[in-house]
Order: structure tokens, then C-alpha cells, then sequence
């Protein structure tokens, strides 16, 4: 089989030129990665794509594979210019017989696929039913093309939910044709919107959230146009950009109202006495709208008032037929844009860095001006939506022009327009729309059965968070380390006791002590340097086990901690497994992490030059997952989540956000097997006790010990505090050293304060209304925990993530407070400082602040996990998407 058959790409537009000349634009685009690709519509429509392309020279045209699908004969009505609703309802016959091309499409598709290993689907978001048909296919994979703006897409969904106000954007019989594709529609497996993070990031995010997107890739990979330069020497130019080349840069204002709005005799009345009063230069497109067949029936000639073109010769220009916009744009005299604002105009206008005169007419068009006007601040708007019965008179239409095209405000206006055009042009050079193209293109493309790469051996993952959110209805099975015999496991996880599958232990070596010298643990072993892959013949025992229950399976979803990379790997050459990442630390930090990484500096702050080693091999290993898995919620780290989204490791896989993972007991006394420690708590009045734990991975030193001691003595405030070393390479086979504080402490403490030397049910600690504050090393599970129970946190951070971790909750959340800033890592914290610490946050109105802010960030962040809230969706949606 050639490269070409490798993966083909068949693209399927809507019926409206708009929509066919953004999936040609996007097709040409395809051909350049060496995809074959086919174009499938109708004849007519064919050849009106071939007719309009702009920006590409019409030799590039022979790169696709033209598909002439046969539609009926079709009544086709002119467009009303009178009509008192703008929509184009003389094409709803034509939007209507695209149900008529679904059984020859059927045939090309199963065609297609007999001859490729893998069949890619794009169809317009309005032609679902084409997913559909691609559905019943094995060897394809459909993607939906979602033409509007992200802003579009986000209101038109809640409209549609409200059940009110789409009628005031489109036709009763469009509204109808929406609402039956919405019932065509079928699990796809992504979707592809022609704009960019640097333009709509905040829609973006929010599309990720709402039902019809959750849990889907979206490839924000615009804009799909190319931006031609202006160039007078080419002999096939149109004669309007001969025109251009005659006017001054910037100086002549570009008018036209698309291919699918027809505007009345009487604006057109006003708009040319409004041009002409404005004293500006300007290119008039005034023409009717599209029929169903542009070739079978000639456009109506508009009329203007007797002598208005002689008036203007030489300043402004009338064009009746069609234009190459997007030279028009690109011309270095074009400074401004009178538009309906239909999306591809948008991206053409943003792309070439022109200010838009906003006048929107129907559909997505009153979104995407606010999007232009309000939020990206490169348009004005000519008339607002709710006038939209008006006439606009030409005063008007002359102070808008001369807003734009004058004075300060028009040259702010023109400046931000040409600072969004670099941005735009970047994000499709080098930037994330272009990558993420490219990168979901080799990602197709790549066979993974034909690699075996070596994972490492594996080591003792690092243990997540309780998995309690997933119920299943299929087997959930637990991967770890074996537990010696001799330890009887807590009563609570019998129930999974027949789910665990103890994997092999790697040959016994000593397990060293921590050392108090460092808060990094170094004192856990990793694994050799060389990879250990086991022959054929004596597989991995974790690939055993995948093959094993795999074939009782009709799907098998690995859930692998992000440092056991290798089990993604091993899941990739497994035909029905598919393999998910979980991510321990926070959004925050894995935003970091990647950003030190990139600059390779400051990591070796945050990790022991061992460890740092063993995640660059790690990373080495790694296999594109079908998802991510965070223990956040979108509540917490929204603008963390926004981020990752944009960076080339996380971009065009999904991010579950579903934490917190921890459950919130209550507090219960007549618990007979509660910890001693709560008992303990019981006795305090609520909110008086500060719980100090630094986790299972830190150490900290004798003399620091002291410090801590004296401080948590002097600050007279009750206290609960797990002094333990960190966790050794098996908690079970080697005991902790049991560490001292100064003699007679603990008995000045007596009833006050309490020193655990064990480990102590956190969670439920946390829970207790008897704790107010929480000194903690800023683990994440720490954090989310302290978040989901609303107590402040005292941030006293070690190591990895725990830095960035401490200023999310004190400088973003507003929830703690910062024991010793990270410039001052290796330095002791002083019996003073704690006390002022501890006095500060159980004390006075910044305490009270600050324990009313963490109480109201608890009841945000358990809203996120129940029904309605994000993490909750989300994790239905990756439930869903596994039972599919």
C-alpha cells in the first residue's frame, strides 16, 4: 500500500458558498501535509468552489480529488431584498436536498475505504448525517467542521437550551433543519473550528465544557485562508485590484455584505448617500445573494439613484459581480471594512489586519461583531442588533467611516487591527493552531503497531487519589505493587481485594533511610538507567496482564499515573485499548514543569538530579494518549486548564478535569473505628486547631524540628502535628525512625497540642470542625483537600510541584498564606515565624478573611463534583466515552 493510501481524507461541505470555501481553503491546506484528499458536493457546487478559490493559484486545484454527487433538480427562488428577516430563506430548498446526496456519498465512502487503511471524514457540522454514514464504516473516522465562530457556537447552544432567541437570528424552516442534524448526529471524533486561541481562547474554553464538545479534541487550527501579498505585476488580477493599486495605502474603504444577504433599495439609498458624504475613498460590492446554482441563474442588477457612480468616478468604485475579498483585504489600500460579518469574513479581515465597520445581518453574525467590537476591540459597530429592522441612514453610515478611517480613535482601531493580524498570521506559522494541524496529521498517519519501543521496568507508581468517582459498569481493575502476606489489608478495600493484579517485584535491595540534610526524597530508588524490556517469549508481566484482559474485553482503558509511561505503551499495540494519562500535580505546575523545561533552568530547585533523570527517560517513553486525567476542577485552575490547552504536550487531547477525587466525610463520633487523633479533636472547640503534616515524601531536619516546636508553644493556639519521616520504598518492611522533639514538650503541650508520630487519616482530619488551619508542604492532594474541606493553608513548601502549588492558593486563591517564600528554601524557619504565622491565620480580620474565602472556595470546588458541575460532567463524559 502506497503512502497515499496510508490515510485518505474525504471532505464534505455544507451547500453555501461560505461553508465551501472554507473546507477548500482547509482541503489545499490538507494537501500540503501529503494527505490525499477528496472533495464531495455537487457538481454545481464543485464547480462554484473551483470558480471563487482565492489566495491559491488555480494549479493547486489539481492537488484534490473532485467527487460530483448527483442532486435532483431543485426549485431555486431569488433572494428578497424586502424580506423583514435578513436570513437567506430563498436557499432553504436547496439546505433542505442535502439530505438527497446522503446515498451516493454513502457509495463514494465505502468506496474510498476499500482502498485505504484509515478513512478521515470531515463533514460540515450541517451535514451530520454524513458522520452518520461514516459511522457504519470500521476503518473511518469522522470529524465535524464547525464554520461559525467559537462565540457563535457557545451562544447558539445556550439559545438553544433556553428555547428562545434563535428566531430572532435565523428563519422558522433553518431553525427546524438545525434541530433535525442535531438528531443525525453521531460520537465524532473531534471538531474542527477555522479560528485560533489567539482570537477566541476564552470561547474555546468555554466550548470545551459544554455537552455537545465534552471530552472531544477541538482543532482550533485557523485561519484557513492564506493572506495573499499585493503583487501588480500578475496579468490575471481582477480589475478592482487594478483599481486599488491607484489610491493611497490605507485610504480606501472596502464594502460588501457577503454571498448570502441582499440588503433593500432604500439602504442601499442611504448607504451610497452615506459613502459619499464621508469624503473617503471606497470599493462598493452591491449584489444580490447567492441562488442555489450560481451558474443557472444570473444575479439581479442593483440600481443606484441616477448619477451617484459618475459623482464618485475616480474615489469610489461599484462592483456588481463577484470579488476576490480576500486580495481585496490583503491590498496594501484597503484600510477599512464595512461587513455583515459572516465568519469567513471575519478570520479574512482579523488575518490581514483590517479594521471592520460591523453590520450584521443573520445567523452567527451579531456574535461574531461583539466578538470584533467588544472583545478584541478592532470594529465598530454600524448598527446594533436589536435596530435591526432599521434603516441606517447615511448619517450614520458617514460617522462610522469616518470614525474608523480618521481621527484617534481610527488609528487605535487600525493599530490593534494590525498587532490581531500578526497574531494570527503567527498562529498559523509557527504557533498552536499550525501545530496542532500538523501534529494531529502525523499523529493519523503514524501505524503504532508497527513500533516496539523498550519501555523501563516498572516501579512503585505513585499512588493517585481514591478512584471512588468511577462506577462502572465494566470491571475496574487495580495495578500495583504486591502487599506481603503478612499484612492483613484494611477492612474498607476488601470489596476490591478480587480487582487487584500484584505485579512482580523487581530483585530486594535496601531501602535507605530519608535524609533530614535534604527535603527532596532522594531516599527512594529508581530504576536502572537501561530500559529492561523482556523477550517475546517471556513478555512483561503488565503486558501479560493487558493481553490477558483484553481479550475478554470489547474495550480495555489503561489509566496509567503519567511516570509509568511505559504502560501507555504497552497498551498502543493492543487493537482495542486505548490509554489515559492521570496527572497528580496541579494545572499549575504542569504549566510550569513544561515552561522550565523548555527554558532548562530552575528545575533542579524543584527536583534531585536523580529524579530529574528518571522523568527525562520517562519522557522518552511516552505514546499519545487518547486523554488526560487531572485531579482539579475548572473552579480552581480555569486559566491553568486554558493554558494547557494551548501547549504543544497537552494540545488536541482531551483534558479531563474531574477532581477533587477526595471524597469529604463528615465528621461522625459514634465511628467505633475512628482514629485516636480524632477523638482527640473531639475535645476542642471549631476552628481552634492548626494540623501540621508535611506529607509522606518530606523530611525535615532536627534543628528545624526545634524551630517548629518553639513556634507552635509560642503561639498559644491548640495544635495537631504528624511528625514522621518520609515514606521508605515499602512502608511494610521497614519501620520509621521515630524522631524527638526538645525534652519536655510534650508535656508542656498537654491538652493544647498533640505530636502523632504515625500516619493519621488526613482527610478526615481535615473535615473536622475543630480545624482552622492547615501548615502543610502544598502537596497537591494536600491542596485539593484543604480546598474541598475550606481550611486555610499555612504553605511551608519542599519540593516538585509544592512552590507553585503554595503561590496558586496565597497569590491566586486567596486561601493561604506563605510560611518561608521559595528564594529561602534551604533556610531554617524560625520559632518567630511560625508564630506569626499560625497568629495570622487563626487570628484577627485577615485570619477571619481568609477562613470566609476558603469556606467559599469549598463550596465551589464540591459544587464541581456534583451533579451540574464541571469536574462532574466531565467525568461522565470520559465515562461515556469509554462505554461508547
Amino acid at each position: 500500500m502506497s503512502n497515499a493510501d496510508e490515510v485518505t481524507v474525504v471532505i464534505v461541505p455544507f451547500l453555501a458558498h461560505g461553508h465551501l470555501n472554507q473546507l477548500l481553503h482547509f482541503s489545499l491546506l490538507s494537501t500540503r501535509s501529503g494527505l490525499t484528499v477528496h472533495f464531495a458536493s455537487t457538481a454545481s457546487h464543485n464547480r462554484q468552489a473551483k470558480h471563487r478559490l482565492q489566495g491559491w493559484p488555480l494549479s493547486s486545484l489539481s492537488s484534490i480529488l473532485f467527487h460530483d454527487l448527483p442532486l435532483p433538480p431543485i426549485s431555486s427562488p431569488p433572494p428578497n431584498p424586502h424580506s423583514p428577516n435578513s436570513f437567506p430563506t430563498h436557499l432553504q430548498p436547496l439546505f433542505n436536498a442535502t439530505d438527497l446526496i446522503r446515498s451516493p456519498l454513502s457509495s463514494l465512502l465505502l468506496s474510498l475505504s476499500a482502498f485505504s487503511r484509515r478513512l478521515i471524514v470531515i463533514h460540515d457540522c450541517l451535514m451530520s448525517l454524513n458522520g452518520f454514514e461514516a459511522a457504519a464504516i470500521p476503518n473511518i473516522e469522522s470529524y465535524a467542521f464547525c464554520g461559525p465562530s467559537a462565540a457563535f457556537l457557545c451562544e447558539v447552544e445556550q439559545l438553544m437550551k433556553q428555547g428562545t432567541g434563535l428566531e430572532e437570528l435565523m428563519s422558522p424552516e433553518f431553525i427546524r433543519f438545525i434541530e433535525r442534524r442535531r438528531n443525525d448526529v453521531v460520537t465524532n471524533s473531534g471538531f474542527i473550528i477555522n479560528t485560533c486561541r489567539e482570537l477566541e481562547s476564552e470561547f474555546l474554553d468555554i466550548l470545551v465544557l459544554r455537552k455537545d464538545f465534552l471530552g472531544k479534541p477541538i482543532f482550533a487550527i485557523g485561519p484557513f485562508n492564506p493572506v495573499p501579498m499585493h503583487n501588480s505585476t500578475d496579468i490575471s488580477r481582477d480589475e478592482c485590484l487594478e483599481w486599488l493599486d491607484g489610491h493611497p495605502p490605507c485610504s480606501v474603504v472596502y464594502v460588501s455584505f457577503g454571498t448570502m444577504s441582499t440588503i433593500s433599495d432604500e439602504q442601499a439609498e442611504q448607504l451610497a448617500s452615506g459613502l459619499r458624504r464621508s469624503g473617503h475613498r471606497f470599493l462598493w460590492v452591491l449584489r444580490d445573494a447567492d441562488r442555489a446554482d450560481i451558474f443557472a441563474f444570473e444575479s439581479s442588477s442593483r440600481r443606484l439613484s441616477a448619477g451617484f457612480e459618475k459623482a464618485v468616478e475616480g474615489v469610489g468604485k461599484v462592483v456588481r459581480g463577484w470579488v476576490p475579498q480576500l486580495d481585496v483585504l490583503a491590498h496594501r489600500a484597503t484600510g477599512g471594512f464595512m461587513s455583515h460579518c459572516g465568519w469567513n469574513s471575519c478570520m479574512e479581515a482579523v488575518s490581514c489586519g483590517v479594521p471592520v465597520m460591523a453590520w450584521p445581518m443573520h445567523s452567527d453574525q451579531p456574535a461574531n461583531t461583539r466578538l470584533l467590537a467588544e472583545g478584541l476591540k478592532v470594529g465598530v459597530v454600524v448598527r446594533e442588533w436589536d435596530r435591526r429592522q432599521d434603516v441606517v441612514a447615511a448619517e450614520r453610515v458617514e460617522e462610522v467611516v469616518r470614525m474608523v478611517m480618521e481621527g484617534e480613535e481610527g488609528r487605535r482601531m487600525r493599530e490593534k487591527a494590525r498587532e490581531m493580524g500578526e497574531a494570527v498570521r503567527a498562529a498559523r506559522k509557527d504557533g498552536a493552531s499550525y501545530s496542532t494541524r500538523q501534529r494531529n496529521v502525523k499523529r493519523r498517519r503514524s501505524n503504532r503497531s508497527d513500533r516496539e519501543p523498550e519501555p523501563p521496568q516498572p516501579t512503585p507508581p505513585l499512588l493517585p487519589p481514591p478512584l471512588h468517582p468511577l462506577r462502572l459498569s465494566r470491571p475496574l481493575c487495580l495495578l500495583s505493587l504486591p502487599q506481603p502476606p503478612s499484612e492483613a489489608p484494611p477492612p474498607r478495600l476488601a470489596p476490591l481485594l478480587p480487582l487487584l493484579h500484584p505485579l512482580p517485584r523487581p530483585p530486594p535491595s535496601p531501602h535507605p533511610f530519608p535524609s533530614t540534610k535534604s527535603p527532596l526524597p532522594n531516599h527512594l530508588p529508581h530504576p536502572p538507567p537501561t530500559p529492561l524490556r523482556r523477550h517475546r517469549s517471556h513478555p512483561h508481566p503488565l503486558s501479560s496482564l493487558l493481553l490477558s484482559l483484553s481479550a475478554s474485553s470489547r474495550r480495555l482503558v489503561v489509566v496509567h499515573d503519567h511516570l509509568m509511561s511505559f504502560a501507555g505503551l504497552e497498551a498502543a499495540v493492543i487493537p482495542n485499548a486505548e490509554s489515559y494519562k492521570f496527572y497528580g500535580p496541579s494545572a499549575a505546575f504542569l504549566c510550569e514543569a513544561e515552561q522550565l523545561r523548555m527554558q532548562g533552568t530552575d528545575l533542579d530547585e524543584l527536583f534531585s538530579p536523580e529524579f530529574r533523570l528518571f522523568t527525562a527517560r520517562r519522557r522518552k517513553y511516552e505514546f499519545k494518549s487518547s486523554g488526560l486525567i487531572i485531579n482539579t476542577c475548572r473552579e480552581v485552575e480555569r486559566n491553568f486548564l486554558e493554558i494547557l490547552a494551548t501547549r504543544e504536550a497537552y494540545s488536541g487531547v482531551p483534558v479531563y478535569a474531574i477532581g477533587p477525587l477526595n471524597p469529604v466525610p463528615r465528621h461522625n463520633k459514634t465511628n467505633s473505628t475512628r482514629n485516636e487523633c480524632l477523638e482527640w479533636l473531639d475535645g476542642h472547640p471549631p476552628c481552634s486547631v492548626v494540623y501540621v503534616s508535611f506529607g509522606t515524601t518530606s523530611t525535615i531536619s532536627e534543628e528545624q524540628v526545634e524551630q517548629l516546636a518553639s513556634g507552635l508553644l509560642r503561639s498559644e493556639h491548640r495544635f495537631l502535628w504528624v511528625l514522621r519521616d518520609a515514606d521508605r520504598a515499602d512502608i511494610f518492611t521497614t519501620e520509621s525512625s521515630s524522631r524527638l522533639v526538645p525534652a519536655g514538650f510534650e508535656k508542656a503541650v498537654e491538652g493544647v497540642g498533640k505530636v502523632v508520630r504515625g500516619w493519621v487519616p488526613q482527610l478526615d482530619v481535615l473535615a473536622h470542625r475543630a480545624t482552622g488551619g492547615f501548615m502543610s508542604h502544598c502537596g497537591w492532594n494536600s491542596c485539593m483537600e484543604a480546598m474541598s474541606c475550606g481550611v486555610p493553608v499555612m504553605a511551608w513548601p519542599m519540593h516538585s510541584d509544592q512552590p507553585t502549588n503554595a503561590r496558586l492558593l496565597a497569590e491566586g486563591l486567596k486561601v493561604g498564606l506563605v510560611v518561608r517564600g521559595w528564594d529561602r528554601w534551604r533556610e531554617v524557619v524560625a520559632a518567630e515565624r511560625v508564630e506569626e504565622v499560625v497568629r495570622m491565620v487563626m487570628e484577627g480580620e485577615e485570619g477571619r478573611w481568609m477562613r470566609e474565602k476558603a469556606r467559599e472556595i469549598s463550596k465551589v470546588v464540591r459544587a464541581a463534583g456534583e451533579e451540574g458541575g464541571s469536574s462532574k460532567e466531565a467525568l461522565d463524559v470520559l465515562v461515556a466515552h469509554w462505554r461508547r
